[in-house]
C-alpha cells in the first residue's frame, strides 16, 4: 500500500513539472505572438517579455508633425516636450534608435551590430516642424530618425503645413542622425475626400483605370521621388511609406519593381522579425502620449488607440 502511494506521488510530482514546464514554455514561446501576421499580448504575472521574445520584435515609432500648441491634426501632432520626454523615456528602458539600413539588416536578420533594444524612429510627410522642433531633440538626444518625404511638396505646404526645403533635408542628412526616404512624389492625397487614396485606382465618371494606366501612374510617380530624392540629397533611397497606409496586389507589386526593400504601413502594433519588410506596421504616437505610456504600449504590444486617418 506505501509503495502504490509513493509511486502515485511521484506521478503527481512528474506530472506538476511537466504542467509547470509547458506554461512556461506557452508563455514565452514566440510563435504564439504571431497568427495571420497579427501580434498579442504575451499574458504573464510580472507583464514583462522574456528577452528571448522581446529581442524578435522592432517598435517602429510613427510621427508626423511637431507644434509647441497643438490646434489642428491632433491626432498626427506632438509637442515638443512630449517628443523629448517619450525619447528620454526610451533612452530610460533601455531603447536605441537605429538607422534604416539598420532597420533592413534586421528584417535580413542580420544582427550583428544591431542594438540589444532597438526602435524605429519614422516621420511621415517631411512637414518643416521636423526640421524646427524634432531635429534639435534628435541631435542633442543624439537618436536617429527615418523622413518619409513628399518630393513634390518640398519648401511648400500641405494641409496648411508648411514642408521644410531641400536645403534643410541636406542639413539634417549630414549631421548623420537623419535619413531621408519616399512617401511618393506626389500621391499623398485623395481627388475628393470620400475618394480612394490616389495610390489605388482612380475612378471618373465610372470609368475605372484599366491596368497599364494604374501601374504606369504609380510606377512613374514612385520611381520620379526616388530620382529626385537620390539626386537631391546623394543618399540611397530604398524604403517607402504608404500615404494612409493604403495598397493593394498592384502596389505591393510596383513596391518591388520600383526597387524598395521596406515599406510602411500605418498599422497599430509591434513589428516582428518575421513579418513581411513590404508590410511593416507601425504604432502612431501623438500628445496624449506620455513616456511611460509609450514604453508600455511598446512592451506589451497595445494598439494604438488612435484611429483617425492621417
Amino acid at each position: 500500500m506505501r509503495s502504490l502511494f509513493a509511486t502515485s506521488i511521484i506521478f503527481i510530482t512528474i506530472g506538476a513539472c511537466l504542467y509547470s514546464i509547458f506554461q512556461s514554455e506557452e508563455a514565452y514561446n514566440p510563435e504564439l505572438v504571431l497568427e495571420n501576421n497579427e501580434s498579442y499580448v504575451l499574458e504573464n504575472t510580472s507583464n514583462k517579455l522574456n528577452p528571448y521574445v522581446k529581442s524578435e520584435f522592432l517598435p517602429v515609432l510613427m510621427y508626423h508633425h511637431f507644434e509647441e500648441e497643438i490646434t489642428d491634426y491632433p491626432s498626427m501632432t506632438v509637442t515638443p516636450e512630449t517628443f523629448k520626454n517619450q525619447l528620454l523615456a526610451l533612452i530610460e528602458a533601455g531603447y536605441e534608435t537605429i538607422t534604416t539600413e539598420q532597420a533592413l539588416q534586421f528584417y535580413q536578420k542580420k544582427h550583428d551590430g544591431l542594438p540589444d533594444k532597438p526602435v524605429w524612429i519614422t516621420i511621415d510627410d517631411g512637414y518643416l516642424s521636423n526640421y524646427e522642433f524634432a531635429f534639435p531633440i534628435l541631435k542633442e538626444l543624439n537618436m536617429n530618425a527615418t523622413i518619409y518625404v513628399i518630393a513634390s511638396k518640398m519648401g511648400k505646404e500641405r494641409l496648411t503645413i508648411p514642408h521644410f526645403t531641400w536645403d534643410h533635408a541636406r542639413e539634417m542628412v549630414q549631421s548623420g542622425l537623419i535619413d531621408i526616404q519616399s512617401h511618393t512624389y506626389d500621391l499623398h492625397h485623395r481627388e475628393k475626400k470620400g475618394l480612394e487614396a490616389m495610390l489605388l485606382r482612380e475612378e471618373r465618371d465610372d470609368q475605372e483605370e484599366i491596368d497599364e494606366q494604374y501601374y504606369t501612374r504609380i510606377f512613374d510617380d514612385l520611381q520620379k521621388s526616388i530620382d529626385v530624392i537620390e539626386t537631391e540629397i546623394g543618399t540611397k533611397v530604398f524604403s517607402f511609406a504608404y500615404p494612409f497606409g493604403a495598397f493593394n496586389d498592384v502596389t505591393e507589386q510596383i513596391v518591388q519593381d520600383v526597387g524598395f526593400e521596406l515599406v510602411l504601413l500605418t498599422g497599430r502594433r509591434t513589428s516582428h522579425i518575421t513579418d513581411n519588410p513590404l508590410r511593416i506596421n507601425r504604432l502612431n504616437v501623438n500628445d496624449n502620449v506620455s513616456g511611460i505610456e509609450l514604453i508600455e504600449r511598446i512592451e506589451t504590444f497595445k494598439p494604438s488607440v488612435f484611429d483617425e486617418e492621417i
